[in-house]
């Protein structure tokens, strides 16, 4: 895939097939936008530390009475 920026109106066009690729990179009306495309890694973290621990089932009478009041 290639980008090409129209000098006139500065709409971007992206192109995938290489024959389109190759004539619009003649034509003088576009010039190629080459960008590096930088991948940013993020540390993994663990399951664990990023959600914490709920109890599993129905809350008992007692907890479920204090969050009505």
């Amino acid at each position: 895939m290639a980008k090409f920026r129209c000098k006139a109106s500065g709409n971007i066009i992206e192109f995938t097939y290489e024959v389109d690729i190759k004539s619009t990179r003649r034509n003088k009306a576009y010039e190629e936008i080459i960008s590096v495309e930088e991948v940013i890694e993020t540390p993994a973290q663990d399951v664990k530390d990023a959600t914490p621990a709920k109890k599993v089932g129905r809350p008992s009478t007692k907890v479920a009475a204090e969050a009505s009041e």
